[in-house]
């Protein structure tokens, strides 16, 4: 089981009741096992990639720190470190099917590995007096870890397109109420990196011509769920918290699916919350999800704030090439001011004026009523694919994000951070609910989840949500992320306007 939930209603019924039934080991069909047989290569090439990562890591080191007058003893020792290290990735349990994907937990793995492997270097050299050299040391264990999470992340694109042409995937069953049910559907069919090929749901209530329009096949109620494993042929039972079956449920049902070599995966019904807030902690003998608190003060965000004023000032200085002429092209079509100041919504509701090239017209505020019923966005939003009121040269800063480089400017003053929520208009704070105003708890950013996952293609509720979810789930590496895809996306040019 992946995530155990508390209980739920005991007037419920339970989908298993004979334990007596399918205890025996499972017999594996040869389609399943053809299905499990990708997971086995995955890991293999793992396992090549760490091989290769640790003996590359050791022979630059060897070449930068002996040099040819390499001793003999620091060659074996180059040759025993990629066993090793294999070793403490396996103790680390980075090998493990269900790790497959799960880029966070995997790349935590293995860095605990490192240090694994740090420590077994200097408990060896302080038992055997062993005058082990520091410079071969400090190139060779960290090179190692860098050059295998560097091969993970190639690994992992690779498995992303496999999945986005449906390759590579787990059949999978849903159990919970039609609502549910088609809420996770519509999740899990908008990002198919995740691996689950939904396949069909037991409903815990209603008709199962709730679920017509979605094209899912329902198998009935939670009294068969096993038969509709069967039918399916399912790898993967998904429990959503809508399906109210007490630990006694799921822990029949475990040792059933176990029976057929079916993995079971309990949803706790949180949302937008990252695995790295949640621990599972034991009560009572119960498995418990305890949600640490998003980082909204303290140290973590001083170091932000400093990381976004240096990040600034190092900015403002590689782009001043770029900018200036930029800037000259754009006065020269109208010989008007090629800059655009326009009030915005920062942290705590505060307003501040946000700094832009100008890629309208002059009077581009002025002509935004006139074009109101040709509004293409939902929401507050204001979008027009092919505005008219856009410059030849502002199509090509717009598409390239050339026209927001000047907001490092407001990094640098406090007002903005590199990475953030998006920043509002107040008209659209105006229209703020309860839920949207935590976006106002820390400053909106130059970019953030929203620029890298649609960019101007992004409905106004997915903007909400990708907002939200960045303020649960902030931490400086999740900013380092988002900052070197949005230098992807800028590249490629896609989905701006």
């Amino acid at each position: 089981m992946s995530v155990l939930t508390g209980h739920g209603l005991p007037e419920m019924r339970r989908p298993v009741d004979d334990l007596t039934l399918d205890l025996a080991p499972p017999v594996p069909t040869p389609a399943r096992t053809r299905r499990h047989e990708w997971q086995t290569t995955y890991t293999a090439f793992s396992v090549l990639i760490d091989i290769t990562a640790a003996l590359a890591a050791a022979g630059l080191a060897l070449g930068l720190r002996f040099g040819e007058a390499t001793p003999p003893l620091y060659v074996a020792g180059s040759l025993a470190l990629a066993p090793l290290w294999v070793l403490l990735v396996t103790v680390s349990r980075a090998y493990e099917h269900r790790f497959i994907g799960v880029g966070t937990e995997a790349c935590r793995r293995v860095f605990h590995a490192g240090v694994g492997m740090m420590a077994t270097v200097a408990f060896v050299s302080y038992a055997f007096k062993a005058q082990i050299s520091r410079g071969w040391v400090v190139m060779a264990i960290p090179g190692a870890v860098a050059l295998s999470l560097l091969g993970r992340a190639a690994q992992r694109a690779w498995l992303n397109r496999q999945r986005a042409s449906d390759r590579c995937v787990q059949r999978t069953l849903l159990i919970g109420s039609p609502s549910a049910v088609r809420w996770t559907l519509d999740r899990l069919r908008a990002d198919k990196t995740h691996g689950m090929d939904v396949v069909g749901a037991c409903l815990s209530e209603g008709d199962p011509s709730d679920l017509f329009d979605t094209g899912l096949q329902a198998y009935g109620d939670l009294n068969d769920i096993v038969d509709a494993v069967a039918k399916s042929d399912a790898e993967v039972v998904t429990v959503l918290a809508s399906a109210r079956l007490d630990g006694d449920d799921l822990r029949r049902l475990s040792w059933r699916l176990e029976a057929l070599g079916t993995e079971l995966v309990v949803c706790s019904g949180l949302t937008e919350i990252s695995g790295a807030r949640v621990t599972i902690r034991s009560a009572g003998h119960s498995p418990m999800l305890q949600v640490a608190h998003a980082r909204l003060s303290g140290p973590s965000r001083v170091i932000k704030g400093v990381f976004d004023r240096v990040g600034a000032l190092v900015g403002i200085v590689l782009i001043s090439p770029i900018v200036v002429p930029v800037a000259l092209a754009v006065w020269a079509q109208d010989r008007k001011n090629p800059f655009f100041r326009q009030t915005r919504v920062g942290l705590n509701g505060r307003e501040f004026r946000m700094w832009k090239l100008r890629t309208m017209c002059v009077d581009a505020e002025e002509r935004k009523a006139e074009l109101l019923p040709l509004n293409e966005a939902d929401g507050a939003l204001f979008k027009i694919a092919d505005d008219p009121r856009i410059t030849p040269i502002g199509k090509w800063l717009r598409k390239y994000s050339i026209d927001e480089l000047p907001q490092l400017i407001n990094v640098l003053r406090g007002e903005m951070s590199l990475v953030g929520p998006r920043p509002p208009l107040p008209d659209e704070v105006n229209t703020y609910g309860h839920d949207m105003r935590r976006r106002l708890l820390v400053k909106p950013g130059m970019t953030g989840l929203w620029q890298v996952s649609g960019r101007s293609q992004l409905s106004w509720v997915e903007t909400e949500q990708l907002d939200i979810r960045y303020v649960e789930n902030w931490s400086l590496t999740y900013d380092l992320a988002i900052l070197w895809r949005t230098v992807r996306a800028v590249v490629a040019g896609t989905g701006a306007h």
